[in-house]
């Protein structure tokens, strides 16, 4: 009330308005569309405007009369008449004048069971009236929560009937939510009244007055308290509306709190029948929660939302609509549809923006071989593009495929394998960087089979000593390395090292040097036949290289002696090749030391000398058991 008076005032003096009949009501129509929130007051109004009020058009094309009703304004300018048998009529008129109502509240509260179903007739037909002043709802608010018998509801309802609509839309009214609390067989009395006028409710347009959240809102609070039954009905009333009602910035709630009230068949059908024919439209709302809920319904009542919407994801995808509640509450059957629809555009999805959260979700959702084979299908052809626009997102989502459906994969990359791991492609779009086309190669390796793994290996062999040395391909020799667990994988590699056997005994630190002393000795025996016309050159620059060789090739010691032996001297006196010498006389035998002392016999005098050499003869003197041996040593050691 003080709003409305200050807002009137405002109106006089801005306006320079004469109160008369009209003018205040058309000025205040203009400026606040709540016009009848202020035209209830009798204080404000003269009972004389009641009549003007009924005849005024406003600039909404519509008239107060068309949106209530005679009795309903008279009762609301008009001087209260009481007729009621208890002789409580003057104390009531006081309430609504704006007594105090301290006396009949605690009559109420103090009454027995009996003498409260006497006040509460008595008060039954003026409810509504005492709930519009301030001091009278205190007297509803004590009729209200005393209220517990069956006797108690019918009175209540029996005074508010035909005032329904009008609390609906009493913007808080506290008596609505008590009384759509009262047992659901109640509820019918209400639901009977509003139902006419669900539609404009939902929507806030009951009254044109209101385009609020207010009726909504009421509306609402009656289909939660609503039973199954009652729910039919209101959708019933609603189904022809609906699509409308969801699309409407207040209906939308509405039509949520609907979805959430389904629980039988017919909830089920009654709402997708009002919203057939614009799933795609929810799809594109903002509000996510509609289509949400409805993909919550249990499977056999979807066919109509997928149907309706399979034929346009891939456009709302691509214009921002994220359809993930779609896939993800999807079930197998409709993962299915969606692929065959989707399958030959996947690669266009995964490169927008938009359409990478659909792939990704769509893919996570595949369980069934028919998933698999789909996506694979759209993938023929296409790998170079995933490769090219770096959708490193797509490749590891689809490296966790069982592995026999990843050979489309595998035989497409196969030509880029040394491209990628060396970052050199040449695939036509772009080239990735260096470290996102090892990720790639690393990924297909872990997750290939068997057969798929001897084909990558077969492939990138020949280029193994390339690929060692490259700065970040020495990961993808890594990963195929520890890969080799077979004999015809040990092969594979041997036979990609041929010919490089000298330039990687020089790549001490490469993990290709360390993985070949993990080889079975049997397959090192071509390497060694390599290595043997070379045994000087990789001893003086990797001693340790030759030693190896030599500590796992025991039983080819003699093939390696003799293309040592001539070499011993020279190598004695070599910062690395001295090294090699002394580790080669605390490896060997009698004999083996025997034949040894006869090649460095000679020079044992120019050895003691050598800042090198003298490491050696002092360990060929400490291995020397044999008296003779020992003083034929001595006799060359300090010959001058």
């Amino acid at each position: 009330r003080k709003h409305d008076t200050q807002m009137i005032n405002s109106l006089r003096i801005r306006s320079k308005i004469i109160c008369n009949e009209r003018g205040l009501v058309q000025s205040a129509a203009k400026r606040n569309r709540n016009v009848p929130n202020f035209a209830k007051k009798s204080s404000i109004f003269p009972s004389n405007w009641t009549q003007n009020l009924y005849e005024w058009n406003f600039t909404r094309s519509f008239t107060i009369k068309n949106h209530f009703s005679t009795n309903s304004i008279d009762r609301l300018v008009k001087p209260f008449e009481s007729n009621a048998p208890f002789g409580r009529s003057e104390e009531i008129s006081k309430i609504l004048s704006g007594s105090t109502s301290i006396k009949l509240r605690e009559e109420i509260e103090n009454a027995n069971p009996d003498q409260f179903i006497e006040i509460l007739r008595e008060l039954s037909p003026q409810l509504f009236q005492l709930s519009l002043v301030k001091n009278g709802t205190f007297v509803v608010e004590a009729c209200l929560k005393r209220c517990n018998e069956s006797v108690h509801y019918q009175l209540v309802l029996e005074g508010l009937k035909g005032k329904m609509l009008d609390i609906c839309f009493q913007r808080y009214h506290f008596l609505l939510q008590p009384v759509i609390n009262f047992p659901s067989e109640y509820l019918d009395v209400v639901i009977d009244e509003i139902l006419p006028h669900a539609r404009n409710l939902s929507m806030g347009t009951s009254f044109s007055l209101f385009p609020d959240y207010t009726g909504c809102y009421s509306l609402e609070s009656i289909i939660s308290n609503a039973s199954p039954d009652q729910t039919t009905r209101i959708l019933k009333e609603l189904s022809p509306s609906l699509l409308e009602i969801s699309f409407h910035k207040t209906g939308k709630f509405v039509t949520h709190k609907l979805i959430s009230k389904c629980t039988m068949p017919i909830h089920y059908q009654l709402l997708l029948d009002g919203l057939k024919g614009g799933m795609e439209e929810i799809c594109k709302m903002e509000d996510r929660r509609i289509i949400g809920s409805i993909l919550k319904f249990p499977s056999q009542y979807l066919d109509v939302v997928i149907d309706h919407i399979i034929p346009h994801m891939k456009e709302l995808s691509l214009s921002g609509y994220h359809l993930n509640e779609i896939i993800s509450h999807a079930n197998p059957k409709f993962i299915t549809k969606i692929l065959r629809e989707l399958n030959s555009h996947i690669i266009e999805l995964a490169t927008h923006g938009n359409g990478t959260f659909l792939v990704r979700q769509l893919m996570k959702k595949c369980t069934e071989p028919i998933h698999y084979d789909l996506v694979m299908e759209g993938l023929i052809g296409k790998m170079r593009d995933v490769i090219s626009f770096n959708l490193k997102n797509f490749f590891q989502t689809l490296m966790t495929f069982p592995s026999e459906y990843l050979d489309v994969v595998v035989d497409e990359m196969l030509p880029l394998l040394k491209e990628l791991t060396l970052g050199t492609s040449h695939l036509g779009v772009s080239v990735p960087p260096d470290v996102n086309g090892v990720q790639f190669v690393r990924l297909i390796i872990e997750k290939a089979d068997s057969t798929q793994f001897v084909k990558i290996l077969q492939r990138l062999s020949p280029h193994l000593f390339e690929i060692s040395t490259h700065k970040i391909g020495s990961a993808v020799v890594e990963d195929l390395m520890n890969r080799c667990t077979e004999e015809a994988h040990h092969q594979t590699v041997l036979n990609g090292l041929e010919g490089k056997m000298v330039e990687l005994s020089k790549l001490e630190q490469s993990f290709l040097y360390k993985s070949l002393w993990n080889l079975p000795s049997v397959s090192l025996d071509n390497a060694l036949n390599e290595i043997l016309p070379h045994i000087k050159q990789i001893a003086m620059i990797n001693p340790y290289f030759v030693q190896q060789i030599m500590e796992r090739m025991q039983y080819r010691w003699p093939k390696i002696m003799e293309q040592l032996s001539p070499h011993l001297f020279d190598l004695s006196f070599h910062q690395k090749g001295h090294l090699l010498v002394t580790s080669i006389i605390n490896s060997a035998n009698e004999a083996q030391l025997e034949d040894i002392f006869t090649t460095l016999s000679p020079h044992l005098s120019k050895m003691n000398s050598h800042k090198w050499a003298n490491f050696v003869s002092q360990a060929l003197m400490e291995k020397i058991t044999d008296p003779e041996q020992l003083e034929t040593f001595y006799d060359k050691m300090f010959l001058v």
